[in-house]
């Protein structure tokens, strides 16, 4: 399948995330996030809400 973009370097760039995301692309080791950086925590206040 072909599509066609008018900025190659940015489609490049979205291919080679969303492979990392995917895991079909090892990710440099200090280019990862802190664990307790990937997840912002959720107030205790919000979950006894509701939505």
């Amino acid at each position: 399948e072909y599509v066609r973009v008018h900025d190659v370097a940015a489609a490049a760039d979205y291919l080679r995330v969303r492979a990392a995301l995917r895991g079909e692309l090892a990710v440099s080791p200090e280019l990862r996030l802190a664990e307790e950086l990937r997840r912002e925590a959720v107030p205790l206040r919000a979950l006894s809400e509701g939505p």
